[in-house]
């Protein structure tokens, strides 16, 4: 009995996978690395707090997830990736932290929704992170949670600037390597059809050649 052949992955899987894979690696070192500096900036003007710890703790579940996905499904992952980083972006926004690496982490979560998921997770991350901003906008409204965490977002702070550096960093080469990786992978299919096309019309030439 013959066996057939192994089926080749396809190649939006694989791009998909190796975009993931980077993502979760990259975040679950950079994210614990923001938190750190902000904990030891936080330490360093007698600011430390149970939010500030408890928000720093969340980063955890980053290097928790690269630990687990070998054992887990891809969309699996790629679903709760998507979700921390959303809900990373509604501790921000509840806190009225409305900077540069709050919207970093909104375009990376649509960014990523629509990588994984298609059309259905572009939609869906478009909506997750509206909701999460209403939902941020709700809690400083109403004054549900903490007050606003302005010493996270005063321009005259240099700690400010400092950690939004690192935050800009982190985030910058997730972004950086999802589209550097889809760039790669269309020069990629690019190559291999135009070769494709040439073997075609030296396969169509030599005939006519042996005909005259």
């Amino acid at each position: 009995m013959t066996v057939p052949p192994p089926k080749a992955p396809d190649t939006l899987d694989a791009l998909r996978e190796r975009v993931l894979r980077a993502g979760i690696a990259v975040l679950a070192v950079g994210m614990p690395l923001t938190s750190a500096v902000m904990v030891y900036q936080a330490v360093l003007a007698n600011q430390l707090t149970t939010r500030t710890v408890l928000l720093a703790s969340f980063t955890l579940g980053f290097p928790l997830l690269w630990i687990a996905a070998p054992r887990l499904k891809f969309r699996t992952i790629a679903g709760v990736f998507v979700g921390m980083i959303i809900f990373s972006a509604l501790l921000l926004a509840s806190r009225g932290v409305l900077t540069v690496g709050y919207a970093a982490l909104d375009i990376l979560a649509i960014l990523s929704a629509t990588l994984f998921f298609g059309r259905q997770g572009a939609i869906l991350g478009l909506i997750g992170v509206f909701a999460a901003h209403l939902t941020g906008w709700g809690i400083i409204t109403f004054d549900v949670g903490p007050p606003p965490a302005i010493d996270m977002i005063d321009p005259r702070i240099p700690a400010v600037w400092i950690r939004h550096l690192v935050v800009l960093g982190v985030l910058g080469t997730v972004i950086a390597i999802t589209e550097l990786y889809v760039i790669e992978q269309l020069a990629k299919e690019i190559h291999v059809h135009r070769r494709l096309a040439d073997l075609e019309m030296q396969q169509r030439v030599v005939p006519l050649r042996a005909l005259r």
